[in-house]
């Protein structure tokens, strides 16, 4: 693993994990469990 991003910017700088020839670029997204838990909703709104 390279970096884990919990906010913008969601950059990472891979130069010094790459290999000459070719190389595999592997993406893990996960979301929140937010909407898998039924909608409950702030009072105020979208939080």
């Amino acid at each position: 693993m390279v970096k884990k991003f919990l906010w913008e910017p969601y950059e990472a700088d891979i130069t010094p994990f790459l290999q000459s020839g070719s190389n595999r670029i592997e993406l893990v997204l996960t979301n929140s469990c937010r909407n898998l838990l039924e909608p409950h909703h702030h009072l105020k709104g979208e939080v």
